[in-house]
């Protein structure tokens, strides 16, 4: 359990009912991946709504309070499991969760696309779907164990520290999304803002996607 993955004892009674007396790991994390599709409903939430314990109250979420759902879930029954944040290619952030499947090791959930796709929410449809991931397959089952190569990873877990060597300080995000003003605490103070905007950034590639020099001038 930690801030926003948090395994409170609704969610681990849950997690042991879903389970129940299966042992086969692959058929745990299929069990644990359907009741989040099936039961978790899509909806934007305020920052004080975010979180696995108060999203799964609600049942309610986005893409990263889906996946943090499924990962406390799956850690309340001893699955090793975490949040990835990316950016699309062709469109804007996503979260999804990876899980640890002995013998192949880490892999990728999308519990959101997956409701997505079953449910037929507004705006996924397969010509959406095809661009943005670059995949054709539309059955929410292949979003357990497949994943898309339009993206881009750009944070693994929550809660990470990030450390300034050249202003010699630290900061814990519980949540930060690539660019925007979503971040949780707020990224950057800036008097004079309606909002507190978080480090919006850039992507670098090429010969250059090295060259510190190159980026600080840009």
């Amino acid at each position: 359990s930690e801030p926003w993955v948090e395994i409170s004892e609704p969610i681990k009674t849950q997690a042991l009912m879903i389970t129940g007396e299966e042992k086969n790991s692959y058929k745990r994390l299929r069990l644990l991946f359907d009741w989040v599709v099936d039961n978790m409903r899509y909806e934007y939430p305020d920052i004080s709504l975010r979180g696995a314990k108060t999203s799964f109250d609600r049942l309610r979420g986005d893409c990263g309070e889906f996946a943090r759902v499924f990962v406390a879930l799956c850690r309340a029954v001893n699955i090793p499991a975490r949040t990835i944040t990316s950016k699309w290619l062709e469109s804007g952030g996503h979260v999804w969760a990876e899980v640890y499947l002995p013998p192949y090791g880490w892999v990728p959930a999308d519990t959101t696309l997956a409701h997505a796709l079953k449910t037929h929410l507004s705006g996924v449809t397969p010509e959406w779907f095809k661009k943005v991931t670059g995949v054709e397959v539309l059955k929410p089952e292949w979003l357990l164990g497949n994943l898309y190569p339009k993206r881009l990873i750009v944070g693994v877990g929550d809660n990470i520290k990030l450390i300034s060597e050249k202003l010699k300080n630290e900061k814990v995000f519980s949540y930060l999304q690539p660019g925007g003003v979503h971040a949780h605490p707020d990224g950057v103070d800036c008097r004079g803002f309606s909002v507190k905007p978080a480090h919006d950034g850039f992507y670098i590639f090429g010969d250059r996607s090295a060259d510190g020099k190159y980026a600080l001038e840009l």
